[in-house]
């Protein structure tokens, strides 16, 4: 798919005369590139609405967080139709998540593996858009452990991408300040 109209030469027919045959243009395949990221879950952000302003790589215990998946259109001509995103929370360390919300184009489905599915997407040629959704990190996940995330894409019938994102689990997370008094007295 995508080649530009050419011209192939033939075999001389019956008369001892070559001829050329003209091959039309195929129309041009779509392709899309997919990079999974995590932010930080700002202040300002509401159910299935998202600053994506702080990307992260760490996580701490009972941390909620927002896991966005970018897609573009990187062709020229071509428009992606019927772009399927399945993101299922069972890789690694995943069950240690609880799933908060989505925005409007996805829905979570519990009973299929805790996924998340965004389905029907449309990408015009050289169009960007990002789908998103919150998670909370129990408090029970324990630090140092890898939080790993991957999402799947298909695309023009069985073409597919996919992209991970992990994050580490911070050893320690201070919860109050803590003051050291010396172990003998001192005079």
């Amino acid at each position: 798919c995508g080649k530009k109209a050419s011209t192939i030469s033939t075999c001389k027919n019956s008369c001892g005369i070559a001829t050329t045959k003209a091959c039309p243009a195929t129309p041009a395949c779509a392709d899309i590139t997919i990079v999974k990221k995590a932010f930080k879950n700002e202040a300002t952000n509401t159910a299935g609405v998202y600053d994506l302003k702080t990307e992260i790589s760490t996580v701490n215990r009972n941390q909620t967080f927002v896991y966005a998946i970018y897609l573009k259109n990187i062709t020229s001509t071509a428009i992606t139709k019927k772009v399927y995103i399945k993101d299922s929370l069972k890789e690694e360390n995943q069950a240690k998540l609880v799933f908060v919300d989505t925005s409007s184009a996805c829905t979570y489905v519990e009973a299929n593996n805790r996924t998340v599915l965004c389905e029907n997407i449309k990408l015009n040629p050289g169009q960007q858009k990002v789908f998103a959704f919150r998670v909370k990190a129990k408090g029970s996940i324990v630090g140092g452990e890898v939080i790993k995330n991957k999402a799947d894409v298909w695309f023009s019938g069985n073409q597919s991408r996919n992209a991970t994102k992990n994050l580490t689990v911070n050893a320690c997370v201070p919860t109050k300040v803590i003051t050291c008094k010396p172990d003998c007295p001192t005079g």
